[in-house]
């Protein structure tokens, strides 16, 4: 477990290090996730928040998450969150979440992840990218929602570095920002490389899905 001090550096055990991967709607956080750990060993649990939270919602509402109001899905949010912190303290190894800490159709400001779960994160990967980028990305995948309007992803992209900012700031976690706009594969490897984490590791990681 020596491999991941560098990668884990704060005041959480290595065991229960908690990092978030953070960006607008299609820039390719999971992607980048599923590609850290395509390999196995016995140590990574990944969590993608939106999938969980779909299917949280349709258990305890008989309704898709984006059918109840927004008080609705503030409520389900925080209970989600609630349960989570249960789960996650149950883990050995480090986790990954995938989520979004903004919802721009919600309000700009307005940081949709409960405090009690982002207060127990304690690093963040930004992951950034032009908004013609993002735009090329949405048209080529699933929109799933997802705004095709430049302007928009704009205000997505500011809403979440600045929540992300204010997280960081009142949470004394800490955040690195990493462009994009290439390939997954070659993103994996820089971010790998930022945070001291060999491929020899990379080839050792288990990826599990928190359920």
């Amino acid at each position: 477990m020596n491999t991941y001090k560098n990668l884990f550096n704060n005041s959480l055990s290595v065991q229960k290090s908690i990092i978030g991967i953070v960006g607008v709607r299609g820039v390719g956080k999971t992607s980048l996730i599923s590609s850290i750990c395509e390999k196995t060993s016995d140590l990574v649990y990944s969590i993608y928040m939106s999938e969980e939270l779909k299917k949280y919602s349709l258990a305890q509402t008989q309704k898709k998450f984006f059918e109840n109001t927004i008080e609705q899905r503030d409520r389900l949010r925080h209970e989600f969150g609630k349960n989570l912190i249960n789960v996650l303290q149950e883990q050995n190894g480090p986790i990954l979440l995938d989520l979004h800490l903004t919802d721009i159709r919600e309000g700009q400001r307005k940081i949709i992840q409960p405090e009690s779960l982002l207060k127990i994160i304690n690093r963040y990967i930004f992951l950034d990218a032009s908004d013609e980028t993002i735009l090329s990305r949405r048209k080529s995948g699933e929109t799933r929602g997802r705004s095709l309007d430049i302007t928009s992803i704009t205000q997505e992209r500011t809403a979440e570095l600045t929540a992300l900012k204010y997280i960081v700031n009142k949470f004394q976690s800490s955040y690195q920002i990493f462009s994009a706009e290439g390939k997954i594969h070659d993103l994996k490897e820089k971010i790998s490389n930022k945070l001291h984490l060999s491929e020899t590791s990379i080839k050792n990681l288990h990826h599990k899905r928190i359920e």
